[in-house]
């Protein structure tokens, strides 16, 4: 089962400017994305990583559709 934790900000490094999501498989964490907001309605991808044993699978288009 694939579950992502979308939406959590990142309010420990600069609330209101960034959203940190997390993808979990199985309860495992298999990868993690963050964003940036640039304006109300641009923003940029700061990061994004997908565990290896993870990789070729398809989790990381499926964050990205859900960016």
């Amino acid at each position: 089962m694939i579950e992502a934790n979308f939406g959590r900000s990142l309010s420990s490094l600069k609330p209101s400017e960034g959203i940190l999501y997390i993808l979990k498989v199985d309860g495992v964490t298999a990868g993690m994305g963050a964003l940036r907001r640039l304006d109300d309605s641009v923003g940029e991808i700061k990061r994004m990583y997908v565990r290896p044993s993870y990789r070729g699978k398809g989790y990381g288009k499926k964050c990205l559709k859900n960016f």
